[in-house]
């Protein structure tokens, strides 16, 4: 089954990442944050933040925060996508170069990439220490 929406060729939507965004929420102790491009439909979990053109999903606080993009960066060619990203060129060459539809999935598999900027981020507020409530305080207590 195909999970590709587009106004010729509707079909379901792929929930997995709500299922993943449950688990993690109900299940994993440390921190966690889960990503996914901004859909065409609104979100059935609203994420913790939206940092470019990206929705994330966390336990822990990520302040919103305005990022650089480039003007016209869905348009960059192959090589300039790969280059922006820090990947290098050979790596993406084994990626499939599309389907029946000649649609180019090399590049929108490095147009969906997260910028590094952004990952780094995520990670410092990852690793900030938690701040302390009063909350937590009084139940850590009893």
């Amino acid at each position: 089954m195909c999970f590709k929406n587009s106004k010729k060729n509707p079909s379901l939507t792929d929930l997995r990442l709500y299922s993943i965004i449950l688990y993690l929420k109900q299940w994993f102790k440390g921190n966690w944050v889960v990503e996914n491009v901004i859909p065409y439909y609104e979100p059935l979990i609203p994420p913790t933040v939206q940092l470019d053109r990206h929705y994330f999903w966390s336990n822990y606080f990520i302040p919103e925060k305005k990022f650089l993009t480039l003007p016209g960066f869905k348009d960059f060619p192959l090589d300039q996508l790969c280059q922006y990203h820090h990947i290098p060129l050979e790596y993406v060459k084994h990626l499939p170069s599309g389907n029946a539809n000649n649609h180019d999935n090399k590049r929108q598999v490095l147009r969906n990439c997260v910028f590094a900027e952004i990952g780094q981020y995520l990670l410092q507020c990852g690793l900030k220490p938690t701040q302390m409530t009063l909350n937590n305080y009084t139940k850590k207590s009893r």
